[in-house]
């Protein structure tokens, strides 16, 4: 089996910063490409934007974030409150204040795990946050690509992302199913009593942790696992959602026992 291996983070990503295109300039707004902001970084999955800028705006100020990059908002206020981190889903833009993050190698560090990984480990990152001049927050991003990952094998980081879509997808449909009531996204009476989920992560190779090390380092992924449930469901709670028992039960994905 596969070693895992340490790096630090800027070993294993690239980092690219936004732009906002001249306001005054009409031409540059309107068209047909989503432009990115802090106050639109409120979902995990982005798709589109209240504000769209047109390719002449993307090429005078602006710069693209491809399908399948993650945007980190790296500058703002906000941060003292949470660490938006977004999956794009579409080509997008986005402005100054936001970083683009991809995988340099995707054989090695798939950019949907890299995903998962920073949704669970916002910790890390909210404990290298400094504060500007004016007050706002600021991420480092020195500091945040001296990060250090311990990366498993392949196997570990396909259960991983099994894992992850598994809630996210739940949450996700809750969030769809009682958005016509709302008509905000955002739940102001309870939509569940209990929500209870049964998740089989998807893993088509065979992985042993025979070895003390092995295991050791499982229960470290496990973490991570625990930490990103922590934070989707934190993030419920932001939307107003209210719900008196929360039970999700994540079956071992190499063993099929449970984990929590």
């Amino acid at each position: 089996m596969e070693e895992w291996k340490e790096y630090e983070l800027g070993e294993l990503i690239t980092l690219n910063s936004g732009g906002t295109p001249d306001k005054s300039n009409k031409s540059y707004w309107g068209g047909d490409i989503p432009w990115i902001s802090a106050k639109f970084m409120y979902d995990d999955y982005l798709y589109s934007s209240e504000l769209k800028i047109s390719q002449e705006g993307l090429d005078n100020g602006s710069r693209l974030a491809p399908k399948g990059s993650i945007l980190l908002l790296t500058r703002g206020s906000g941060l003292f409150n949470r660490i938006p981190v977004c999956y794009v889903m579409r080509d997008l833009a986005y402005n100054q204040d936001v970083k683009c993050l991809e995988s340099k190698n995707k054989e090695l560090i798939s950019t949907k795990f890299l995903f998962y990984w920073l949704m669970g480990n916002k910790n890390s990152i909210g404990a290298i946050l400094e504060t500007t001049g004016i007050g706002a927050g600021k991420i480092d991003t020195n500091r945040l690509k001296n990060i250090r990952i311990s990366l498993p094998p392949k196997e570990y980081q396909q259960a991983l992302i099994g894992f992850a879509e598994s809630i996210m997808h739940k949450i996700e449909l809750n969030r769809r199913i009682n958005e016509p009531k709302t008509g905000r996204g955002t739940l102001s009476l309870p939509l569940f009593n209990s929500m209870s989920a049964s998740v089989q992560c998807p893993c088509q190779h065979k992985v042993r942790t025979n070895t003390i090390t092995d295991r050791v380092k499982f229960l470290l992924l496990r973490r991570q696992l625990l930490n990103l449930k922590g934070s989707l469901l934190l993030r419920n709670k932001m939307r107003q959602t209210k719900f008196t028992k929360v039970s999700v039960r994540v079956f071992h994905p190499f063993k099929n026992s449970l984990l929590c």
